[in-house]
């Protein structure tokens, strides 16, 4: 049996709690220590990825460094 390490386990229930509850929403993310803030309309997440959108440009973010999230209204 296959053993996942922590920051996988974290990176994947980040994508699921996305996929459910932020597709298609804008939202502000927060990724740590040194205040890096993004906000973005949510286009995809997978394989630990989260894609924003804004002004026609996209953001990837991994998954297992974000730290918080809330709905941004509009990007």
């Amino acid at each position: 049996m296959a053993v996942l390490h922590s920051n996988t386990q974290a990176a994947c229930a980040a994508q699921n709690f996305i996929l459910t509850h932020f597709m298609n929403h804008n939202l502000k993310v927060y990724c740590g220590h040194k205040g890096e803030t993004y906000v973005g309309l949510v286009v995809e997440c997978a394989d630990g990825i989260l894609t924003l959108e804004r002004d026609g440009k996209r953001t990837f973010i991994a998954c297992n460094k974000i730290e918080s999230m809330q709905e941004a209204g509009q990007a």
